[in-house]
């Protein structure tokens, strides 16, 4: 019974903020939208990618074309997103040349980043798990001269995703 009346008085309370002072609801609102934004898709696969780097999106292209399922995330380093989904993990400062992806748990980099998102990829392109094999200062090894050269490899290209497609970009509002 007290828990109903404990509902009911916060009921009470959040009608009377609503009636009141509809601009202090429309704020608690408008934020509580831009934390569910922000921290919602921490449950699902993300890849943060250089938005500049022609290299970069075609890389994200490519995943698009021969993913699994449309379950991976894509979001630029550049974007608002990003900066606060790596202030949440601690990391103030974002290596633009670097790779990274969040598999649901972990804040994965570089060769280790790549190879775990081979496992979201159809076959034949999931081989490459092979890399595994590979010592990882040798992978980052070739993964760093590879990025270091990343802006010359494809140029500018920018890709235009479909409006499912769109909505999995969490750098951009959902249209």
């Amino acid at each position: 019974m007290a828990k109903n009346m404990k509902t009911a008085s916060e009921l009470a309370f959040f009608s009377h903020v609503a009636t009141e002072s509809p601009l202090l609801c429309y704020f608690l609102v408008f934020n509580v939208k831009i934390l569910f934004r922000i921290f919602a898709p921490m449950n699902k696969p993300i890849i943060f990618y250089d938005g500049d780097c022609g290299f970069c999106n075609k890389t994200v292209q490519f995943i698009l074309n021969h993913e699994r399922n449309d379950e991976i995330h894509f979001c630029a380093l550049q974007s608002d997103y990003a900066k606060a989904f790596f202030l949440q993990l601690g990391i103030p400062e974002i290596d633009l040349s670097t790779f990274y992806f969040w598999d649901t748990k972990q804040l994965n980099k570089r060769s280790t980043a790549a190879l775990k998102a081979l496992n979201y990829l159809r076959f034949p392109y999931q081989l490459g798990k092979i890399g595994w094999i590979v010592p990882r200062f040798i992978r980052d090894g070739i993964y760093s001269f590879i990025a270091k050269r990343r802006m010359h490899l494809a140029g500018n290209f920018c890709a235009l995703p479909t409006k499912e497609q769109r909505l999995r970009f969490l750098s951009q509002s959902p249209v």
